[in-house]
């Protein structure tokens, strides 16, 4: 075969992995006409599902969408949590139900996706917030406690994402993934932690560029030292707290409730033009 027969050769276009490229739609997306005296922060009406609601920031972010008028299904293992943050939504212009579920079990993934579609008839947003943290080094961490943080940081996204998209893909919607700054660098001792964050920085990233053409933007928060119950023993640690309030150059932690408007910029109108990213909250840490 000389180079004529080569060149007569038909060619398949390739990825840069090499495998066949896919044919893609001949799509045309039309340039939005954005009015810029409307609320481009506007949620008010919003289907939103937000998970680990019964505290910290899960609780903060599904208040936050019922104080703008969203209708808020708030998920979370603990019936008492749950109940508090109904019981703070209370006057608020946004309605607010709960559902008590376990994400670390697969088919209570399934179920609460279910609930959230016959409570809400549909899906708009998703937030992926709920967590869990074992602070060990990789010789301190037992598999059980790897699997615990793994299943519910990283795999209950990918479920849940994975459940939902149908009723996401109807008319567009918004996924917002909580993350970590210690999705974006790392620390000693908190293996399992780092690893499963770092893992839904990724996740965000693909499924923003596998649901970009079904109009589904997927975007991720990155929070830094945040006064939860996650972070109770630096809490009462004053070393601990000293050297947190020196690594952040905004020179204190933040409360739950700043996490609040990068999480309602990127379940609004005014992100559309934004996917597949990481907006890190965390006081200036990851800037030095």
């Amino acid at each position: 075969m000389d180079a004529r027969d080569l060149a007569a050769l038909p060619r398949r276009r390739t990825t840069m992995c090499g495998a066949p490229r896919r044919k893609e739609p001949h799509l045309m997306f039309a340039e939005p006409a954005i009015d810029l005296r409307s609320n481009l922060f506007d949620v008010t009406g919003k289907r939103t599902v937000v998970t680990g609601a019964s505290r910290g920031i899960g609780r903060a972010l599904a208040l936050a969408f019922a104080a703008q008028g969203a209708q808020v299904f708030a998920v979370a293992r603990s019936a008492d949590g749950l109940a508090e943050t109904r019981q703070q939504s209370a006057g608020y212009p946004g309605s607010l139900v709960t559902h008590q579920a376990d994400l670390r079990h697969p088919d209570q993934i399934e179920g609460t996706v279910a609930a959230a579609v016959a409570e809400l008839g549909g899906i708009d947003i998703l937030v992926n917030n709920a967590g869990y943290d074992v602070e060990h080094t990789v010789e301190e961490t037992s598999i059980e406690e790897w699997n615990d943080v793994i299943d519910l940081n990283l795999r209950s996204t990918f479920l849940l994402c994975k459940a939902a998209s149908p009723h996401l893909k109807e008319g567009g919607g918004k996924v917002v993934n909580i993350a970590s700054m210690l999705g974006h660098i790392a620390i000693r001792g908190d293996v399992a932690y780092i690893a499963s964050k770092h893992g839904v920085v990724g996740l965000t990233r693909a499924l923003a560029l596998d649901w970009a053409r079904s109009g589904v933007n997927v975007n991720a928060v990155g929070p830094g030292f945040v006064k939860t119950d996650m972070l109770a023993s630096a809490l009462e640690d004053e070393a601990a707290q000293r050297y947190i309030k020196r690594q952040t150059p905004l020179g204190r932690w933040a409360v739950p409730e700043e996490m609040a408007g990068a999480v309602l910029f990127l379940a609004s109108a005014a992100s559309d033009f934004m996917t597949g990213q990481m907006i890190l909250v965390d006081g200036g840490v990851t800037a030095q």
